[in-house]
């Protein structure tokens, strides 16, 4: 995903309360101040990710028994988009889900919006999984089906104006707007360019893979959401 941090946009949503939005982003902080935090930097919070984040060993069949036989591995394809590995990593993750969810969660509508999250977030793990299946390191974080949010976004409304912390801030420009098009376009391309470099120490802790199969997945659900079910006036209105 792309690295400036969003602060909004110029769509309106009205007096819509983005209710599916709000409650993954709800959950996902209370498992992580819950759950994890109270055993960040010691052994059971690997053990806790052993558990309930996707391994893709285990999934494929290549590491034995489950780390947890009363979790189903096939299960941890949805848990995992739940866990984090620190603050930033859940900061910049739901940053992302509110500004650009609240809007596809209005057309969309809820309860599609709600189907849309869950299969992305099943499905970029899968791949992720794919991409080494021999891998013992579980995958955690809500990024691949983020991307899928921003693939959609950047089809359904590639002219918004999005408003981010300016990179010159230290100059007096504290924000500036760009195009959704050249923010999410570009960022999906850094992303492509990330998975083609050896995988550095930094780079290891970055699924490329799952961010590049989120945001195509996001492109083509977008399209086919947009035909079918889709509020028109909101999508067309606010490209106006």
């Amino acid at each position: 995903m792309v690295a400036l941090l969003p602060l909004g946009d110029n769509n309106t949503t009205g007096r819509f309360t983005p209710w599916v939005s709000l409650s993954f982003i709800l959950l996902c902080c209370l498992v992580f101040f819950v759950f994890e935090l109270p055993l960040l930097g010691g052994e059971k919070i690997l053990r806790f990710w052993q558990d309930f984040a996707f391994t893709p060993a285990r999934l494929f069949g290549l590491e034995g028994k489950e780390a947890n036989p009363h979790f189903p591995v096939w299960a941890t394809l949805l848990t995992s988009a739940l866990l984090h590995a620190d603050f930033w990593h859940l900061f910049g993750n739901m940053l992302y889900f509110f500004i650009f969810g609240r809007t596809l969660e209005y057309a969309f509508g809820q309860i599609f919006f709600a189907l849309f999250i869950c299969t992305a977030a099943v499905f970029t793990a899968f791949v992720d999984g794919l991409s080494d299946i021999h891998s013992n390191i579980p995958h955690l974080g809500a990024s691949g089906a983020i991307s899928a949010v921003l693939g959609s976004y950047f089809i359904l409304y590639p002219r918004s104006e999005i408003i981010v912390i300016s990179p010159f801030f230290m100059i007096g420009h504290f924000t500036m707007n760009l195009s959704a098009f050249w923010l999410l376009g570009v960022g999906f391309l850094f992303d492509i360019l990330g998975s083609m470099l050896d995988q550095s120490a930094d780079l290891e802790r970055v699924s490329f893979v799952a961010h590049i199969a989120g945001f195509v997945l996001g492109l083509l659900l977008g399209k086919i959401l947009r035909r079918n079910y889709c509020s028109y006036d909101y999508i067309h209105g606010s490209q106006k």
